[in-house]
């Protein structure tokens, strides 16, 4: 009876042919073997060779043609492990761009697929990260570039009224707004700037718990509520989930998706409609739906970079966000796993 070991063998068609060219050696070899005794037999007589003597040279000669014989048939296989252990050393010094040729149909072709398919795999999470270096860099220069901007009108409005330029108190009074409102417009950027940093660092440790889903969400959608309802906004919560829920998050980030989603509408949303939340249970899954209405000629350039945010939160929570604007209205979606 075979163990499991050999039957992998008989299974394996690199095995299968190691066993088919030692067949093949092994029978021209006996025949050498063969030949050679009867070529030497003719000499005995003659040459006074002994029958000990023939038969030692007989196993010579039928060990040494195996041998050749075998590596002769096998050499195309050794020649080929030689380029996949080429191919790998180019690979370790970074030559993602090698192809690794693929050869046959048995265990050593497979091993050359999935080398190439891992150095694809490989070309291609670097291609993605230095896509996302570039991306962040320029997202950076840009958002400092628009620092610039309000930071140099709060200079100048600081330096007239420092210098007694303002003609009356109500001028004054108008450049104390603007230079609070560029004030605000820097505060907003540079959030968004550590919010952007913060989200594409992988290295942000995210502190997860296991807590009541509805205890916490109440409680965020009710500072949520209160925040915008401040600002003048009319908000409608729909919360359809009669049954308990745990989910697994991390609190602090739980809340900053909330943080984000109520910032954007403060500055793109139309006060004329309402704010909608609805929350809903799916099998497995918790689905927040936040929309609202936008607002024509907001103003300002949005970097998206709070929805952004919201996105690798909730990929750090192995969940979903995906947000867009369609006919005017703005609508994210947020889906977290349930424990």
């Amino acid at each position: 009876m075979l163990t499991k070991q050999e039957e992998s063998i008989f299974r394996s068609k690199l095995g299968l042919t190691i066993m088919k060219y030692f067949g093949i050696s092994f029978v021209i070899a006996l025949a050498s073997g063969v030949a050679t005794t009867l070529l030497l037999n003719c000499f005995i007589r003659e040459n006074g060779i002994s029958g000990e003597t023939v038969e030692l040279l007989s196993y010579m000669v039928t060990i040494a043609v195996l041998f050749v014989v075998f590596l002769k048939l096998f050499h195309k296989k050794i020649r080929y492990i030689h380029t996949l252990e080429h191919g790998i050393e180019i690979i370790e010094g970074g030559g993602l761009e090698y192809p690794i040729p693929v050869e046959g149909d048995d265990e050593l072709t497979a091993l050359a697929i999935q080398l190439n398919d891992m150095r694809r795999t490989l070309q291609k999470q670097i291609n993605e990260r230095e896509t996302a270096i570039r991306e962040n860099h320029e997202m950076v220069t840009a958002i400092s570039h628009d620092i610039r901007t309000p930071l140099t009108s709060v200079i100048c409005y600081l330096d007239l009224i420092r210098d007694g330029k303002v003609k009356s108190p109500e001028e004054e009074a108008v450049y104390i707004n603007n230079a609070l409102e560029k004030a605000c417009q820097i505060k907003n950027l540079t959030t968004a700037l550590f919010s952007h940093s913060v989200a594409e660092n992988e290295e942000v440790m995210f502190h997860y718990e296991l807590i009541d889903g509805n205890e916490l969400l109440a409680q965020v959608l009710s500072e949520s509520v209160f925040l915008l309802e401040e600002k003048g906004l009319t908000v409608q919560v729909k919360d359809s989930i009669a049954e308990g829920f745990a989910i697994n998050v991390d609190i602090q980030q739980f809340r900053r998706v909330f943080d984000n989603l109520c910032s954007n509408a403060l500055k793109y949303a139309d006060p004329r409609r309402p704010i909608s939340f609805d929350v809903m249970l799916e099998p497995d899954t918790l689905r927040i739906i936040q929309t609202n209405q936008v607002r024509k000629n907001s103003g300002g350039e949005s970097f998206g970079i709070g929805l952004k945010t919201c996105e690798k939160i909730a990929e750090r929570h192995e969940g979903t966000f995906k947000s867009w604007i369609e006919k005017g209205e703005f609508v994210a979606i947020w889906t977290l796993p349930l424990y």
